[in-house]
């Protein structure tokens, strides 16, 4: 029964610690948008399987790959209007510091950051749509978000 009891504890605290990697209330923002718009979404599972591929040990794919945890990205048709102010008053933004942020006539975007522990979190939202990774990489510029969100999209094609 002892036994029992510890397990359950561990696996318990386990989900929770997993559970935590991603901030659920902002991928339920993100999830509620959905409804014109093309997505895709990457579990640490997914992640994982990629980077045990054989034929990717030893290259540089390997060390972005173990380190990202979660990825979605969302892309809305070019009609959709004021997607960038309704995900903006929708989802909680707590926790997370301006990185950068541009606004012209026809265009506008900001890029979040949300550290906790090892894990970075990165929200890139914009007129068209959002992308969210959490990861233990630092990423330091817009180019390489978009290239980590390209990278994953790629996987499931291959």
């Amino acid at each position: 029964m002892k036994n029992l009891i510890i397990t359950t504890l561990l696996l318990f605290s386990f989900s929770i610690t997993k559970a935590q990697d991603t901030n659920p209330e902002l991928v339920a923002s993100i999830h509620e948008m959905l409804n014109d718009c093309s997505y895709y979404e990457v579990s640490e599972e997914m992640f994982k399987a990629v980077a045990e591929d054989e034929r990717l040990q030893g290259s540089e794919y390997i060390n972005y790959l173990e380190k990202i945890r979660f990825l979605i990205f969302v892309e809305c048709p070019m009609d959709r209007k004021g997607f960038f102010e309704e995900f903006v008053a929708r989802a909680d933004l707590r926790g997370f510091k301006v990185m950068m942020r541009s606004k012209s006539a026809s265009e506008q975007f900001t890029f979040y950051r949300q550290t906790k522990g090892d894990l970075n979190s990165y929200l890139l939202v914009h007129n068209r749509g959002v992308s969210y990774i959490v990861t233990q990489l630092k990423i330091s510029s817009l180019q390489e978000l978009s290239q980590i969100v390209q990278m994953a999209g790629s996987m499931g094609a291959g």
